[in-house]
């Protein structure tokens, strides 16, 4: 896990922001912002996205 989603995982989730911990946040979707199951597919459906838009 990158350090940057782990800050967002922990800020967004449990609460726990220090002082500029947005500074630290993640510009794209993450696992930090899944709080359903209907999160969890459009994020698993965005990241398909963005990996097929790499390989093209």
């Amino acid at each position: 896990m990158k350090a940057e989603t782990l800050q967002a995982l922990l800020a967004l989730q449990l609460g726990v922001r220090p002082r500029g911990w947005e500074a630290f946040l993640p510009d794209h979707p993450t696992l930090a912002t899944v709080r359903s199951k209907e999160d969890l597919r459009g994020y698993q459906a965005h990241k398909r996205e963005r990996k097929l838009a790499g390989r093209s």
